[in-house]
């Protein structure tokens, strides 16, 4: 029994072993894996974020507080993981949010919270880890969907290994259920983890463990997301992870993952001399940034049709200062991206971060929409080995996680109480 209390408190690196894998969709791969030194079951959910049959979405601030079942089965997702910490009342997370291309007002990026965020581009869904060194205060406007966590758990190929052990939400340094975000060196696979915990056959992991099977995996990137009684894997109708309540946890956002191929939308405009409205630049070749490319006849809308995602495109012609738009493309509508050049004898280079006097306020979803409502835009474990003092801490530790988990059971029992049946 005291073996098996030190052991808890002190896990070894071990490496799991996968157990079973399938291809439920196209673009995804689901694992299951086994860790029976520490021990744990894992379930891996591995994205091709080249895929044209998969894409991400994140919860919107008017979704929050279902759990990943019931969230999946709003959004029609086939794929869903709890996202970041968060206060129950209200159901705040704890870093940014942000869903269906807008920002949560409740939420805000802080020194203790990364985040993974993404969009689709032109050949793949494009994702990014920031750790919680970077305080970002506005997101890209691309930015379709953010969820925040931490503890950042690998960057750039290494492993992090300098965790919070006071950090009593995340419990860096203890086991415990886990879920994850973890992305490939080149960017073209991300992979959500989820671990089982606290509970018979699996104890969960820590941090460092977790940023191990993240690297096992062939990760470059990782960051955790909410952890405990929260973690959760939904897959194809069915919470397929052990949840340590033995239920589902209402969360504030999720990360999930539909499938299928979506109605193109189409982007399309008009290239106007220094404002909307004014007059048509005719020969000016727009090309979309995918590559294709066409050239304005000055009276008809030049018009591409367009996977829904973040498209850009830049009108060029002899005279004029080179110009771009974007726009984020729905599916099955159009969207206007309107063009404004500035003849080259009149522009004027305001340097990094300056209006270089491209488009104006485009932004339209039917004819006649320039200048709507969406705005236009410018061109470790802490176990040390030997000594007794290593082993005592490991005890006291281990005394402590027991402890620990019946305060929150303690906790929950008298949540329900208090709520009633």
């Amino acid at each position: 029994m005291l073996g098996a209390i030190v052991a808890w408190a002190c896990p070894v690196l071990a490496e799991p072993t996968q157990t079973a894998s399938e291809t439920p969709y196209p673009g995804i791969t689901y694992t299951t894996w086994r860790d029976d030194a520490v021990p744990a079951n894992l379930y891996a959910i591995e994205l091709d974020l080249t895929s044209n049959e998969i894409d991400l979405l994140a919860t919107t601030e008017d979704q929050k507080g279902e759990t990943p079942s019931a969230f999946g089965a709003a959004v029609s997702a086939k794929v869903v993981v709890n996202g970041d910490y968060f206060r129950p009342r209200g159901y705040v997370p704890a870093g940014i949010a942000r869903g269906g291309s807008e920002t949560w007002s409740i939420a805000h990026d802080d020194a203790r919270s990364g985040f993974v965020r993404f969009h689709r581009g032109v050949t793949r869904i494009e994702v990014a880890i920031s750790p919680p060194s970077d305080l970002v205060e506005e997101l890209p406007e691309e930015t379709a969907g953010a969820v925040g966590g931490r503890p950042l758990l690998m960057r750039g190929g290494a492993l992090e290994s300098d965790f919070d052990c006071e950090d009593l939400e995340a419990m860096p340094c203890d086991p415990a259920p886990r879920t994850a975000v973890a992305l490939s060196a080149d960017r073209n696979t991300m992979w959500l983890v989820v671990v089982d915990g606290w509970q018979e056959g699996s104890i969960g992991m820590t941090a460092d463990q977790v940023a191990a099977f993240a690297k096992q995996l062939g990760a470059g990137d990782a960051l955790m997301l909410d952890g405990g009684s929260a973690s959760a894997l939904w897959l194809t109708d069915q919470v397929v992870s052990s949840p340590s309540d033995g239920v589902e946890r209402p969360v504030a956002n999720h990360l999930a993952v539909h499938t299928g191929v979506p109605v193109d939308g189409l982007l399309l405009g008009h290239v106007f001399e220094k404002e909307i409205d004014g007059p048509r630049i005719n020969g000016a070749l727009v090309t979309l940034d995918d590559g294709r490319s066409k050239t304005y006849d000055g009276s008809a809308v030049w018009s591409f049709s367009v996977r829904p995602r973040w498209a850009c495109v830049t009108a060029t012609a002899d005279g004029y200062h080179e110009a771009t738009q974007c726009r984020d493309v729905p599916e099955d509508a159009e969207k206007y991206a309107s063009i404004t050049m500035i003849p080259s004898d009149e522009y004027i280079d305001a340097g990094p971060g300056g209006d270089d006097g491209g488009a104006g306020a485009d932004a339209g979803t039917n004819p006649g929409a320039d200048g709507g409502p969406d705005g236009g835009g410018g061109g470790g474990c802490g176990c040390r080995s030997g000594g007794g003092a290593g082993w005592t801490a490991g005890l006291f530790l281990a005394v402590l996680i027991v402890l620990r988990q019946r305060l929150r059971v303690d906790r929950g029992a008298k949540t329900t109480a208090r709520r009633g049946p």
